[in-house]
């Protein structure tokens, strides 16, 4: 687990020292921060710690968002480390640009808002679903194991 987690004291802090030094320090290949780091850090928004899971792939840090903030607005965010660096990711939020072109066309749900994850590996992005109300976190965790594992 990367050394930025070891402590009990979760929260903005950690999570954005964590991705931000992911961004400027020099990473192995295989970092998802090398190509998306703009894309996941949690800035504006107050991460807290929901669960680690284990897998044999490395450790899911699974986070929630309270507020939707910024132009990559987040309700979940999973990071799955290896010991070196986050190697993958799967969000769910609310993007500003997405969120737009719903509300335009119709596409957006009742608190005017289209909810999307979308997996991050480096150098690829996959969407995984569009979601007209917010997702839970049972079916974004069902959904984000189901990618990163």
């Amino acid at each position: 687990m990367l050394p930025y987690f070891k402590t009990a004291l979760w929260g903005t802090v950690f999570l954005t020292a964590s991705i931000l030094g992911q961004m400027a320090a020099a990473k192995p290949q295989g970092c998802v921060m090398n190509s998306w780091g703009a894309y996941l850090s949690p800035d504006p928004q107050e991460p807290t710690s929901i669960e680690e899971i284990e897998t044999e792939n490395g450790t899911i840090l699974a986070f929630k968002f309270d507020a939707i903030a910024g132009g990559y607005g987040k309700v979940f965010l999973f990071l799955l480390d290896n010991g070196e660096c986050f190697t993958r990711a799967v969000s769910f939020g609310s993007y500003g640009a997405t969120n737009a072109y719903a509300v335009e066309t119709g596409g957006a749900g009742p608190d005017g808002r289209l909810y999307h994850g979308d997996m991050y590996d480096p150098g690829s992005h996959t969407p995984l679903g569009f979601f007209k109300t917010r997702p839970s976190y049972d079916m974004a965790r069902k959904i984000a194991l189901g990618a990163l594992k």
